[in-house]
């Protein structure tokens, strides 16, 4: 068993920052084959190219964790440039919205004044929907979680946006006993499938 892991930063590797506290990723790969490639900070369009860049043949298994549709991608983000776990971060309005940056102005007055959310969530839909190809395409079992607000149902995303809001934490978000749940949400998932 391979397991692929796409997504945001509720399911990336914070120890390269963290190096003492580990999520609910780290405790997978303890278990299982894991390549994480999932980036803090990123929009669903780098996700899905996580996904085709890294979808090898001997992947069994994917995890996606997908981000809230209100990102806006960028090459590179002025605020966490220099950051080693937001590195490749993109656009959303609780980066800009009280940022002194003036790099960052022009963003936050596109999100306050020319926002269209209903534009984002059709097309956070339709890359969902190219995701879950994708991986129907290379027979890939997949798990799609999100811990944000505005999910897609239509897509079977499992909605951990109530376990985020009741148990945050500092890594991947999420207090410790809140990683261990989705930890072990993971595993029954795996032996399932």
């Amino acid at each position: 068993m391979k397991i692929l892991l796409v997504g945001d930063s509720f399911g990336a590797d914070w120890t390269v920052k963290y190096s003492d506290i580990h999520g609910w990723v780290n405790m997978l790969a303890q278990e299982y084959a894991v390549d994480n490639q999932c980036l803090a900070g990123c929009s669903e369009y780098k996700i899905r190219n996580q996904l085709v860049e890294h979808l090898t043949g001997d992947v069994t298994h994917c995890i996606i964790v997908h981000t809230s549709p209100y990102r806006l991608p960028v090459k590179q983000h002025p605020l966490h440039s220099d950051d080693c776990l937001h590195h490749s971060c993109d656009f959303i309005y609780n980066d800009v919205a009280n940022s002194k940056n003036s790099q960052v102005d022009c963003i936050k007055e596109y999100y306050e004044k020319y926002f269209y959310d209903e534009f984002f969530l059709y097309v956070h839909d339709l890359i969902i929907n190219d995701i879950k190809q994708i991986l129907q395409t290379k027979n890939v079992a997949s798990l799609h979680m999100s811990f944000f607000p505005d999910s897609s149902n239509q897509f079977n995303v499992v909605d951990y946006n109530e376990l985020f809001v009741q148990s945050p934490g500092l890594v991947n978000h999420l207090s410790p006993d809140a990683n261990r749940q989705v930890f072990n949400d993971v595993k029954i998932w795996l032996s399932e499938n």
